[in-house]
């Protein structure tokens, strides 16, 4: 939208919104330059057990609410950027609650990666029995609830998001350790693997935890296995969709909703933890790395593009005539589960 402005000097819904997610992004970073990273660690790791217990499950209560929340923040935000006679009292309101919400979850985010972070530096490996034993609550608090095909498909989408942000929360935490240790030392080597060991583990039992959550879901509820691909077909419907140009779908929203995943407030954290890293360097230097950053991002970027959507539009366009996109038409009745258990 930033190069068709500059074709055409127009200012465009698309071009509002973009302007609206580089606010939101700005106010982020600049609320989290405030934040000492090192005294909310020391906080964090001289509470108790039952206190941590009791924080952590605290934790993955709010991750939940907060992107529900944000969800119809944004939404209003960018309905307030695609209307043509909206109130500048209205958009500025929308505007600054949506701040003050990506402030927020902001520092949330802040506290789950130094939850994890004393995770990975403590001896006594507590914390890192409270995160497992927490995904195996989880389990015993999905298997016997009440499925449809639509939670169910909700619930998949939010696991592949605590997922990618697992993934996401150590690599963050490899920058900040590593560059407080110094790069290239033993002392850094021997944390990395030591984080290799406490990622993996954790990696791992969220998988395996998944895996038994889906598994006890589909069984109670009758649901068909084969459900999975017709959610797969959706995704890369929506992906394929938002290759169209759309004035009245904001540019990657449609996935992003249908995941649940705000990408603003974790870009603000890895922007501060990034800055933080590059401070004792001199100006030329983090010039020039700022510089070849943003190229090599943009080229994974547009390499990632290309490739998730060429995926896309292969499944869309070849996939299985005899699959049908009703959702009802997978939920098995007695009958039939009987059968498919005593083929397996």
């Amino acid at each position: 939208s930033s190069i068709e402005y500059i074709s055409r000097p127009k200012m465009t819904p698309a071009y509002r919104r973009d302007l609206c997610n580089l606010l939101l992004l700005a106010s982020s970073f600049l609320a989290l330059r405030n934040l000492n990273f090192s005294k909310l660690y020391h906080a964090v790791r001289a509470q108790s057990f039952m206190k941590l217990y009791v924080l952590y499950n605290m934790l993955a209560l709010f991750a939940r609410l907060f992107y529900s929340l944000g969800e119809d923040l944004l939404d209003a935000l960018y309905g307030c950027c695609t209307e043509k006679n909206v109130s500048w009292v209205k958009f500025i309101m929308t505007l600054l609650v949506n701040m003050l919400y990506m402030c927020l979850h902001s520092y949330f985010i802040c506290l789950q990666i130094v939850t994890l972070n004393i995770s990975v530096n403590s001896n006594d490996k507590t914390l890192l029995v409270i995160l497992i034993s927490s995904q195996f609550v989880e389990l015993k608090s999905m298997c016997f609830k009440k499925f449809g095909h639509k939670n169910l498909f909700q619930l998949a989408c939010s696991d592949v998001v605590e997922r990618f942000e697992l993934l996401v929360f150590m690599v963050i935490l490899i920058i900040q350790n590593t560059s407080a240790i110094g790069i290239g030392t033993p002392a850094a080597l021997e944390w990395l693997t030591r984080a290799f060991h406490v990622g993996l583990l954790l990696f791992s039992s969220e998988c395996l935890v998944d895996w038994l959550k889906h598994g006890f879901i589909i069984k109670f509820n009758m649901i068909d296995p084969t459900i999975y691909k017709v959610y797969r077909l959706i995704l890369c419907g929506d992906v394929v969709k938002e290759a169209r140009p759309s004035t009245a779908i904001p540019s990657l929203r449609t996935t992003l909703r249908r995941f649940g995943f705000i990408p603003i407030p974790l870009a603000a954290v890895i922007m501060r933890v990034v800055s933080d890293a590059m401070a004792p360097l001199s100006l030329g230097v983090k010039i020039s790395v700022i510089a070849v950053s943003l190229l090599n991002l943009a080229a994974l970027k547009l390499l990632l593009r290309i490739y998730v959507l060429g995926h896309a539009a292969n499944q869309v366009f070849s996939s299985d005539s005899s699959l049908t996109l009703q959702p009802k038409k997978y939920r098995m009745n007695a009958q039939q589960q009987q059968q498919q258990q005593q083929q397996q």
